[in-house]
């Protein structure tokens, strides 16, 4: 969270009249997406403990910009999903002589979505409190293998137990979303009573968690042995545990002060 302030003073012209005013009411939630996100308006009011989802990206003009209390912009990015996963082993081989087959491996996870871009100039900026968070999205663990199956048991007409299958590898978790830039840009600004701008008004910007590696399958056993009379046929190995797969990497993170995304045009 940023929650360091320090003004730039610039200059900003602002057009009065875009013709449209913009209220999310109280305790409601209204969802943004490429089809119905605006790009300038007269006015946009953010009612108490409404709620903002962007599903794109923002690049708004508003003449006036208001903000009550406890309001959140959610501009998170989506998590990925999980690699295809198995649970078990292979079925134990039954028919003819030989080693157990071999486990499926793990599907990859897929990546994590960036966030959403925020971006506003406004002329007038009153807020009370709000938190913006447009970090990445988690990347999506990845699938767990299966076991490898047994292999078959050993027989007196000269067949050895067979080997038993290789556990399939475990499938990699995949990259975390990276964090989404804010920035709001005006030219007056109006505190609500008590509210303060290092403390009231704060970004989330965290890269997403890249998802974790799937479990490794488990060989499959081997075949057991078999006595014929006064000699026995031996069993099979056991098959080889596959890998784990790898874990996904983080996405960016955006690290400035506030005064480099809160700040007079």
């Amino acid at each position: 969270m940023r929650t360091l302030f320090t003004l730039l003073i610039g200059t900003f012209i602002v057009c009065n009249s875009f013709g449209q005013t913009i209220t999310i009411k109280r305790n409601s939630t209204v969802t943004w997406e490429a089809t119905n996100v605006p790009k300038a308006l007269d006015t946009l009011i953010l009612e108490t403990n409404s709620t903002l989802v962007l599903k794109t990206n923002v690049n708004l003009v508003v003449g006036f910009f208001k903000i009550g209390e406890n309001v959140k912009i959610n501009a998170q990015g989506g998590n990925g999903s999980i690699g295809t996963t198995y649970s078990g082993s292979q079925p134990r081989r039954k028919h003819g002589h030989g080693k157990g087959s071999d486990g499926k491996n793990g599907g990859n996870g897929s990546s994590g979505s960036n966030g959403f871009e925020f971006k506003i100039s406004t002329g007038l900026f009153e807020f009370g409190s709000i938190v913006i968070n447009t970090s990445g999205g988690n990347g999506g663990k990845g699938g767990n293998a299966e076991g490898g199956g047994k292999g078959t048991n050993a027989s007196c007409d000269g067949h050895s137990g067979g080997a038993g299958g290789n556990g399939g590898a475990g499938g990699d978790g995949a990259r975390g979303g990276n964090a989404a830039t804010v920035l709001i840009a005006f030219n007056e600004i109006k505190q609500n009573d008590g509210s303060q701008l290092g403390v009231d008004i704060k970004w989330i910007s965290n890269g997403g968690t890249g998802g974790s590696g799937g479990s490794a399958g488990s060989g499959g056993s081997g075949g057991n042995s078999a006595k014929c009379g006064l000699s026995n046929q031996k069993g099979g190995n056991g098959g080889n545990s596959g890998g784990n797969g790898s874990n996904g990497s983080n996405g960016n993170s955006i690290n400035i002060t506030q005064a480099e995304w809160l700040k007079y045009n």
